[in-house]
């Protein structure tokens, strides 16, 4: 019952905002997402719309996006571990170019794709 309060009483900014989140959970995973038509489809002007993403979030909406996506490949490798090629990962993840993803993994995790590969396979192999 909160939770449906909470829903009613909900801004139409807050809705927007909520329809852009929804957007990109939901297509995170394609690598021709296009980030500024789903900023541009709400009824607000892209800079207020992304200002206000932040305000809300805690974070711009590439950085979202940019997040979901490095958390994906994190449960692929923890999951696939053998069975996908750090390649197959990044595209499964939303990422066409394996250097920028090898760089924004390594900016969020503190780590190289390849050494949380190496470290879970480790993990592994100790149970």
């Amino acid at each position: 019952l909160l939770v449906l309060q909470n829903v009613k009483n909900q801004t139409k900014l807050e809705k927007a905002v909520y329809q852009i989140i929804n957007k990109i959970t939901l297509n995170f995973q394609d690598c021709d997402f296009n980030l500024n038509q789903v900023l541009n489809s709400v009824d607000y002007t892209e800079d207020y719309i992304r200002e206000q993403f932040r305000l809300q979030t805690g974070k711009t909406p590439v950085n979202f996006l940019t997040d979901v996506r490095i958390d994906f490949a994190q449960q692929l490798i923890e999951i696939y571990n053998e069975q996908m090629s750090l390649n197959q990962v990044a595209l499964q993840s939303g990422f066409y170019d394996y250097a920028y993803f090898s760089r924004r993994f390594c900016q969020k995790t503190g780590l190289s794709p390849r050494e949380y590969k190496n470290n879970i396979r480790k993990k592994i192999e100790k149970e």
